[in-house]
């Protein structure tokens, strides 16, 4: 099961039947009214029993889905009551489970925190320049209970923020003045750490190695990918060329006969696999 959204402004929903090699839209996600930036899945994070996923759109809000494909259209944003509501492909409408309400500007970036001991969490990134760490109450059923939901905290960081990339080693943020910034927040003032400075212009994607957890990468518009140790800030460990325009987003593949790879997208129209420098 995947999701995708885009400028349609619509989540979708879809199963691929690898024995059939087919893939059916099972639920068109209508709510935000303006572009959907990023999306997240709770289940990509271990420990986390609920079945969620998240948006973040142009229109300042994140919401809140249930990404069972057995459910039923839902008619109350907070999940209460079903319908059969079908839009006119005959595909399942389905609406949001909660909207979370506090940014100013443009949410580029959501995600689900790996720490999820207590309640499920979100953290977001927009530019309005601010971090916002939400909590997600989940009753039975992953039914969300709107009472134990909301902001949690909000880190004013002095600059429009494109991307995020959360571990267990802290927040890294991709901004706009050409920097990376590293939180820890599980101190209570969540100073920064910034000093990762390479790039030469925005930043716009940044994500934290899988399996080296002082490692990560960035990708800019200045067209470069760099790979960072967190350990030296005072410049990155490689630079990855390659691209003709600005990278749109970086991450990494999952590993292949012990060997790591590294994978960017670019406005050039082409994706790239790196080879992880050993």
């Amino acid at each position: 099961m995947f999701i995708t959204g885009g400028f349609g402004q619509v989540a979708r929903l879809w199963v691929w039947n690898v024995a059939k090699a087919s893939v059916e839209c099972v639920a068109a996600c209508r709510g935000h009214k303006e572009t959907i930036l990023s999306l997240s899945s709770s289940t990509t994070i271990a420990g986390c029993n609920v079945n969620l996923f998240a948006s973040s759109s142009f229109d300042s809000t994140i919401k809140v889905w249930s990404a069972s494909p057995e459910e039923t259209d839902l008619s109350e944003e907070t999940g209460g009551i079903s319908h059969k509501r079908k839009s006119e492909n005959k595909i399942p409408v389905r609406i949001p489970r909660l909207t979370l309400a506090g940014h100013r500007n443009m949410v580029s970036r959501v995600c689900w925190l790996a720490d999820v001991a207590s309640t499920p969490k979100l953290i977001s990134c927009s530019w309005d320049q601010s971090i916002r760490l939400w909590d997600v109450g989940v009753g039975a059923g992953d039914q969300v209970v709107a009472p134990k939901c909301g902001e949690a905290r909000c880190i004013m960081v002095g600059s429009p923020l494109h991307d995020l990339s959360a571990s267990p080693n802290g927040i890294l943020v991709a901004a706009s003045d050409n920097k990376v910034r590293r939180y820890d927040l599980r101190a209570k003032d969540a100073l920064a750490q910034i000093g990762f400075q390479g790039h030469n212009s925005w930043l716009t994607a940044v994500a934290w190695a899988p399996h080296r957890p002082d490692q990560f990468i960035t990708g800019s518009v200045d067209k470069v990918v760099k790979l960072w140790d967190a350990r030296r800030v005072s410049a990155p460990l490689y630079d990855l060329m390659g691209h003709r325009d600005m990278i749109t987003s970086v991450d990494w593949a999952p590993p292949h006969d012990n060997k790591h790879y590294i994978l960017s997208a670019s406005a050039d129209g082409t994706a790239k696999i790196y080879h992880y420098p050993t």
